[in-house]
């Protein structure tokens, strides 16, 4: 078996460990629990099985303002032969002095690549094959309420095994064709008072984070990458039956930025690697309503744009979104959602089963 396979069977041990000890004490319901295996789709994967399990516990019981941490352990296998394990979280430590999140993966993922630029046709691709390994870990201390300051360190190891011969990749050749492997820190600065993290009613979400790659950190390209995500979440009336969410997200990179790290469009109807550039932005808003106990609606619409300077913010053309979708409550005490949303793009439309809220 290869060394890799074995590390994550570790990890699925020790995670699965620490799961079965909380477990034992379920009449204080520390933790709760949702297991599921779940037929998905995506634009990106196309139709796919996903199962996990997911685990939402407080670090602290006693502490009635402590939020609810999640941890949990995830695989999928998709009709493009793309699979997936990953083990991520959120995880708020007593009193909230600090806030812990991370995803780390292995997969092998058969991709769309539609070429560079703004202006590629959505029905011209072809597929690279990339085997990737990703890390992701984001360690912030609590400065004061609801605000978090730390470090952030991402590493991603990929190598594309697969493409056309003379085709689009071939042709273009874009940074780290060939497979790299880069490794970053930076800052981050958080501000989170939301009530929930997996699909908040209430509160704010901002976060801006600067990493830099390197070669002093073993990295093979040098470059750097800022976001910035804003996020407002308000309650109409009393009972939470009625949400308006907003979001407004601007990234940038600049350097020898390797395909994968190039900021783009993610809003719902736009496959994720179809528009490109050195900078990307969106504003979205939804509208979330409940409509009988576990069982709710949502409602969004949005522009979003890719362009390779600052200053082509002007004439890059903006690409609208809107969609509809459901919402199944899963874990009510903790708000967590299975959604199936259908978005509606420019010249492009696909539609979304996932456990989680688009924001």
């Amino acid at each position: 078996m290869p060394f890799r396979y074995r590390i994550f069977l570790v990890l699925m041990g020790v995670v699965s460990f620490c799961f079965g000890q909380d477990s034992t004490q379920t009449k204080q319901k520390k933790v709760n629990f949702s297991g599921i295996v779940l037929p998905s789709r995506s634009p990106e994967n196309g139709f796919y099985a996903q199962g996990g399990l997911v685990g939402i516990y407080k670090t602290q019981l006693s502490d009635s303002t402590l939020r609810a941490s999640n941890t949990y352990l995830y695989g999928m296998y998709s009709q493009l032969h793309q699979w997936r394990i990953s083990i991520g979280g959120d995880i708020f430590t007593p009193k909230e002095k600090y806030y812990v999140n991370f995803w780390y993966y292995s997969s092998f993922v058969p991709e769309k690549y539609f070429g560079l630029g703004n202006e590629v046709k959505p029905d011209t691709s072809e597929f690279v094959s990339y085997s990737v390994w990703y890390a992701n870990t984001n360690v912030l201390k609590k400065i004061s309420k609801n605000n978090f300051a730390g470090l952030v360190h991402t590493f991603e190891q990929a190598s594309a095994t697969n493409s056309e011969s003379n085709g689009l990749f071939e042709k273009t050749k874009p940074t780290g064709n060939e497979g790299y492997l880069v490794n970053g820190l930076g800052i981050l600065l958080r501000h989170d008072s939301r009530d929930y993290l997996l699909s908040a009613n209430k509160g704010m979400y901002a976060e801006f984070s600067f990493r830099q790659f390197a070669p002093i950190l073993l990295s093979k390209y040098t470059f750097s990458a800022y976001k910035l995500d804003l996020r407002k979440f308000i309650t109409l009336g009393k009972k939470e039956r009625n949400i308006l969410a907003f979001q407004f997200v601007h990234q940038g990179a600049d350097g020898e930025i390797p395909l994968r790290f190039l900021p783009s469009v993610s809003t719902r109807a736009y496959h994720p690697n179809l528009y490109r550039g050195n900078f990307s932005s969106w504003l979205q808003a939804e509208y979330r309503l409940r409509i009988w106990k576990w069982v709710g609606a949502s409602f969004f619409g949005g522009m979003a744009q890719a362009n390779n300077s600052l200053s082509g913010i002007d004439s890059a053309p903006l690409r609208p979104n809107y969609g509809m979708g459901l919402r199944f409550k899963l874990i009510p005490k903790h708000n967590m959602n299975l959604r199936i949303e259908y978005g509606i793009g420019q010249n492009t439309s696909n539609y979304y089963v996932a456990f989680y809220d688009a924001f």
